[in-house]
């Protein structure tokens, strides 16, 4: 079966799911643009080796990640694909394109990984949602959500019943080859990810200058990008209590992250909204203690407060939980424990693919 993948960047994690599905089936992921042309930003270790199967195709209007490929059409014609799949963003004209050209040659499109933006829930975006993902998308044989708050969504305002849960996977198996944590002298606290205001970064070094003060003995390891960061630097650098206890890492390759996780015990992720966040799926697979909010939508996978982590909803909830890591090393082996259990039954790519082929056999079936 020929299955082919729009979408707007070379992700790294995209790529290693194509080289792992690319044993089972024959498949292509075309890009759209390049990493230095996101609107959004992204770092320099997301430049991995692409393999061939693996391309940026041309296209234009790229600044705004509208993505019009002048040669997308015969690329498809040539390709041929059973199965055409679009990622991305809804707009851009590059979805647009390969649904016209699937709907034409009565080929199966599945949509998505799909994440909504936090203004999901006004008037005006549900009704726009509604015409966009049941009347000019109408075709579309099957809806990939990327967490519960997106699936719940296309369920209960969208009204969708084409769609399934099927999140961005990254390979775990380096994390899932780290050990249980232990009793660490000193814990270490990991903020990984964007830093930007939805992220709550400062906050977080606030809280984590509060804890310091009383325990002394803690670490918080700070990486990612984004325009809050240099924000995050003047505050540490102007503080006598953070200056030798917070560090700033800076990875120059994405196989360079999960040894940054290994050396950390509890992730922490006080975002205000994030609309998928595979930090805590790497944190799962690590064996890591846990302290997300709800608003985290992968926290709702394979998170129950008190079991692997804690769900914090203010910033006293914040410190009462790390706390709780600092004066109760029991606290973190269990949760370490729990977190590897759920990641090696989880978090794989041979799970992944399971519920891939069961999707895929599902829609073979309906044609038949």
């Amino acid at each position: 079966m020929k299955i082919v993948y729009i979408t707007n960047i070379p992700s790294p994690y995209q790529i290693k799911w194509a080289k792992y599905l690319r044993k089972y089936y024959e498949v292509e992921f075309w890009f759209m643009i390049d990493i230095e042309d996101s609107a959004t930003g992204r770092p320099s270790y997301w430049n991995i080796e692409m393999p061939e199967y693996c391309r940026v195709l041309p296209s234009w209007f790229k600044n705004r990640e509208l993505c019009y490929g002048p040669t997308l059409y015969s690329e498809l014609e040539k390709f041929n694909p059973d199965i055409v799949m679009l990622g991305a963003g809804w707009y851009m004209f590059s979805w647009m394109q390969g649904y016209r050209w699937a709907v034409k040659h009565g080929k199966k499109i599945i949509a998505g990984p799909i994440e909504f933006s936090n203004s999901l829930f006004k008037i005006s975006k549900i009704l726009r949602n509604r015409f966009i993902y049941k009347y000019l998308y109408k075709k579309v044989d099957m809806y990939f959500a990327n967490a519960f708050l997106h699936y719940d969504y296309m369920d209960m305002a969208l009204g969708l019943k084409n769609k399934t849960l099927f999140m961005n996977y990254d390979d775990y198996a380096p994390y899932l080859e780290q050990s249980i944590r232990g009793t660490p002298e000193k814990i270490k606290f990991l903020y990984a990810g964007a830093i930007d205001r939805r992220m709550r970064v400062p906050e977080l070094i606030g809280v984590f200058e509060s804890l310091h003060k009383k325990y002394g003995n803690i670490e918080l390891v700070i990486g990612g990008y984004g325009p809050e960061k240099s924000k995050c630097i003047e505050i540490v650098k102007n503080s006598a209590d953070l200056t030798d206890s917070v560090i700033f890492y800076d990875v120059t390759s994405w196989e360079d992250i999960p040894a940054v996780y290994s050396e950390c015990d509890v992730l922490i992720n006080y975002a205000s909204f994030s609309p998928g966040s595979g930090v805590i799926l790497s944190a799962i697979a690590s064996g890591m203690g846990i302290i997300s909010t709800i608003s985290i939508h992968a926290s709702r996978h394979f998170m129950v407060d008190n079991f692997n982590g804690f769900i914090v909803e203010n910033q006293e909830q914040l410190y009462l939980a790390m706390e709780r890591y600092v004066i109760d090393k029991d606290v973190l082996i269990d949760h370490s424990k729990r977190s590897k259990e759920i990641g090696e039954s989880n978090l794989t790519f041979k799970t992944h693919l399971e519920d891939f082929n069961m999707i895929v056999n599902s829609l073979i079936e309906v044609e038949h």
